[in-house]
């Protein structure tokens, strides 16, 4: 893997470096997840709008152009294809399909861009850089596809894929079912951990103004050893660690993955959610 690519387990997510030096000046750790802040924002149903004959698939990234209020979101072929049925020996999400995963929406939610047909089996984390380039992961692998990070021009070309395809492993080349990336300024990629105020997350974004947003979908549900850690959305300061909002998913009890499992903010701190398990972005505004 080149120089600058640095990797850890399965559940690791990709995040800036600043993450874990603020982690080590937060004036306050805590040990559980913060569930009282306020929900300053109101949901926006149906925002994305897929073309004629197109179903909504599960979603689990998403990120802002760099115009600001353009959303790219990964998309799962218009399936749905949680772990536990990979592992009874389903077909992957988008194992056949012909259907393009990596998706761009303009501000009034028309699908305006659509490329990486044939490349995935199981679309997890999308990133966009400075450049405006779109970076993706392959969360899980077999028969040689998979277990793979891809750097994508804004056209869709391919320029870069990073891991062994089909390949899961801890080696310097290798990923273990990437679940999100993320670029600095100087290029490099980084994977870290996340604070236990914003829960068990699925997915990590961080804007300009150093605010961060953390999507958990699966807490009291997929993972039953979280008892108490509500899912939902928490919006906090990387400089602190402080939750300031947190938008809860509005089913209180489930067995499966609910509500936002990608997050992203636009310029205007509308929030993102792409969510898995009912299949749609949501879109919520401040109030």
């Amino acid at each position: 893997m080149p120089d600058g690519v640095r990797s850890r387990g399965a559940f690791a997510l990709a995040v800036v470096a600043v993450m874990g030096i603020a982690a080590s000046e937060a004036s306050a750790q805590v040990s559980a997840p913060t569930n009282s802040a306020p929900n300053p924002y109101h949901a926006v149903e149906n925002f994305a709008k897929m073309p004629a004959g197109r179903a909504w698939g599960s979603t689990s990234g998403v990120d802002i152009d760099v115009d600001g209020t353009s959303v790219w979101v990964a998309e799962r072929c218009g399936a749905f294809a949680p772990p536990s049925l990979m592992k009874s020996g389903a077909p992957f999400a988008c194992d056949g399909s012909s259907l393009p995963p990596i998706l761009k929406f303009d501000s009034s939610g028309t699908l305006v861009k659509a490329f990486g047909e044939g490349l995935f089996l199981f679309p997890h984390g999308l990133h966009v850089d400075r450049d405006g380039n779109v970076w993706a992961t392959d969360g899980l692998g077999k028969d040689g596809k998979g277990h793979q990070v891809f750097k994508f021009s804004p056209d869709g070309r391919v320029l870069m894929r990073l891991g062994k395809a089909g390949v899961a492993g801890d080696g310097p080349d290798e990923f273990n079912a990437p679940s999100a990336v993320l670029v600095a300024p100087n290029g490099d990629i980084f994977v870290a951990d996340q604070w236990f105020q914003f829960s068990r997350p699925s997915g990590v974004f961080i804007d300009k103004k150093d605010m961060i947003y953390v999507a958990d979908s699966e807490s009291e549900s997929v993972s039953k050893n979280h008892d108490g850690w509500k899912r939902g959305i928490r919006v906090g300061r990387v400089r602190d660690g402080v939750v300031t909002g947190f938008i809860p998913d509005p089913v209180e009890r489930t067995t499966g993955t609910s509500a936002a499992e990608g997050v992203a903010a636009d310029a205007q701190g509308n929030i993102y959610g792409a969510e898995v398990g009912p299949k749609r972005l949501m879109k919520y505004i401040k109030n």
